[in-house]
């Protein structure tokens, strides 16, 4: 109250208006948490939805390759190989579209970042962290698929036309 007065006295036609600082900044940065906030559940659902297509394209693989994969186990082929002969082409794509991916996510946050005025760098350690993650959630949306594969009964998708 005494600012208030001071400043009338000092100003007396212009209206006193003031505002904490802390309330300024949160007011700032409300709208990016909300883009997060909304950024991250897109990119859930997206992730859901990419899992569940690779997840349907395995067991459409694994479907088609069955009469192979028994052959496989009957002439003594073990789990793991079988498991290995599965999940490798879906793994080579996975890590090919990472690559092509990669220049295009730089461009991206690098022309994000430019609009703060207190810029961080991008550390190329979470390219590393993220190509992991995308690696594992390809293994076990596909690997299930492949366990099924190599635990079938050979003599059953012989048989099978």
């Amino acid at each position: 109250s005494r600012i208030e007065e001071t400043y009338h006295a000092m100003v007396p036609n212009r209206p006193f208006n003031y505002s904490f600082l802390d309330e300024d900044f949160d007011k700032l940065y409300k709208s990016e948490d909300r883009f997060m906030t909304i950024f991250s559940i897109f990119a859930s659902v997206g992730i859901l939805i990419g899992c569940l297509g690779l997840y349907g394209l395995a067991a459409f693989m694994a479907e088609q390759r069955m009469k192979e994969v028994g052959i496989r186990k009957v002439l003594g082929a073990t789990g793991a190989t079988i498991l290995v002969l599965l999940t490798y082409d879906f793994m080579k794509l996975v890590v090919i579209s990472f690559v092509a991916a990669l220049p295009v996510a730089y461009y991206g946050m690098d022309k994000w970042l430019e609009s703060y005025p207190y810029r961080e760098d991008i550390n190329p350690l979470i390219f590393g962290i993220t190509g992991i993650a995308v690696i594992g959630i390809a293994a076990m949306s596909v690997g299930y698929q492949a366990v099924r594969a190599s635990k079938a009964n050979p003599v059953e998708s012989l048989r099978a036309q």
